[in-house]
């Protein structure tokens, strides 16, 4: 059974707004954000890339930016 922790964040795209839900990752202290599929097909994002996490806390939010240094080919 899947344990949900009621954590979110948006990623705007070309004016859509997206909303993820943070999940458990089993065996660790790590949480998943899934990568919607949209976002995976229009900027061709597989398997192996690698992303760099900036984190920005202001008093309203803390913003998670991924930027891709690695493309996996």
């Amino acid at each position: 059974m899947q344990k949900t922790i009621n954590v979110s964040f948006r990623i705007d795209l070309m004016e859509k707004t997206y909303t993820v839900k943070a999940r458990i990752h089993y065996g660790s202290k790590s949480l998943d954000l899934t990568i919607p599929a949209d976002i995976v097909k229009e900027r061709d994002i597989k398997p192996g890339d690698i992303f760099k996490i900036d984190i920005e806390e202001t008093p309203k939010a803390v913003v998670i930016t991924y930027t891709r240094i690695f493309e996996n080919m």
